[in-house]
């Protein structure tokens, strides 16, 4: 088999079951963020703080009880803002 290309045919319901067992004992994984994606979601945490700390709010507190207008009005106060 050439790398990179998948086995043809189908393979027997067994496989799928040993392939289910191991990903449950693997657990949840984090998925693997690109660098950009990192220094955009640090900007955002920022102006996130910065709006709570205008609210009177604590921004982790706040941000775990945000609702869709919370959010909405987050980016609202970002596009006037910036």
């Amino acid at each position: 088999m050439v790398c990179g290309q998948r086995k043809t045919g189908r393979l027997p319901p067994s496989y799928y079951l040993q392939q289910r067992q191991e990903l449950a004992v693997q657990g949840r994984t984090r998925p693997k963020t690109a660098d950009n994606t990192k220094t955009s979601l640090t900007s955002i945490l920022k102006k996130w703080n910065r709006f709570c700390h205008e609210l009177n709010h604590n921004s982790y507190a706040f941000l775990k009880e945000a609702q869709i207008p919370d959010f909405k009005i987050f980016w609202r106060w970002t596009l006037d803002r910036y």
